[in-house]
């Protein structure tokens, strides 16, 4: 949280306006840290740092952190194990539907209404440009021989294939990604590596693991990633959810 502080600070002072901060890249460096906050058995500890890790969120302005903090968050309301019904559940998620509520607000009036207009770009803009970088990559895929198909084109040669318009972006899609990059059977053990998570997911539901909910938002963040971003690319991203993976294999095997 403090080091997107030193990056939102910074930009802030360079004075180029909304513009130069919306979709702030490092604001997944505190969003992957959620898995382990849910670890820690002091819910008022949980509580605060989440509403610090909410206000930084609509700060960003990244869509995609918003999706998963969101989601993840309507798990820990679906998942509860203290029973829907009671009035305390009723009145913690009426209190948290006013704290989102409240927290939006704040923020999007700090940033003269950015976090709205940022939210209303989405069907205009096609996710920052995701769904064009997409059929571009699949365009190239498509057009590769049979060896590039297999074996891959190389680390990282989405970038510099200059896919879209000649701008170096990567996919933004993991599983492209992979299959451009590595080829097909490294494309393969990616899904089998996929499958063998939410298999492992379902033993501890199976087994009513106390490593349950933080192993549940650590593959939400690792869908939303792998989808609408990239987490395999930049091994500072996945090393935060390979801690917990590691952990939580440790603990619970047989």
């Amino acid at each position: 949280m403090i080091l997107f502080g030193v990056f939102f600070t910074d930009k802030a002072n360079e004075n180029l306006g909304i513009i130069s901060i919306e979709g702030m890249n490092q604001i997944f460096y505190a969003l992957l840290f959620i898995p382990w906050i849910y670890l820690n058995e002091k819910k008022g500890v949980q509580n605060v740092i989440l509403f610090i890790l909410l206000i930084i969120v609509f700060v960003s302005m990244k869509r995609s952190a918003l999706m998963s903090f969101s989601v993840i968050y309507l798990f820990s309301f679906l998942f509860n194990r203290n029973g829907s019904k009671s009035p305390k559940f009723l009145l913690r998620v009426s209190l948290a539907f006013v704290v989102l509520l409240a927290a939006y607000l704040f923020v999007d009036s700090y940033l003269d209404g950015g976090v709205t207009e940022r939210l209303e770009r989405v069907e205009d803009d096609g996710g920052s440009g995701r769904t064009d970088i997409w059929m571009a990559v699949w365009h190239n895929i498509l057009n590769s021989s049979v060896s590039e198909i297999l074996i891959g084109h190389g680390h990282n040669t989405v970038i510099m294939s200059k896919t879209l318009s000649g701008v170096p972006l990567s996919a933004h899609n993991d599983f492209l990604e992979i299959l451009y990059d590595y080829g097909f059977f490294l494309f393969l053990l990616f899904i089998v590596f996929s499958f063998l998570l939410w298999k492992k997911l379902f033993f501890l539901y199976k087994n009513r693991s106390p490593y349950f909910f933080s192993y549940l938002s650590s593959l939400v963040l690792f869908f939303t990633m792998t989808n609408l971003s990239h987490l395999i690319l930049y091994p500072s991203y996945i090393v935060f959810l390979s801690f917990l993976w590691g952990m939580v294999e440790a603990k619970t095997s047989v």
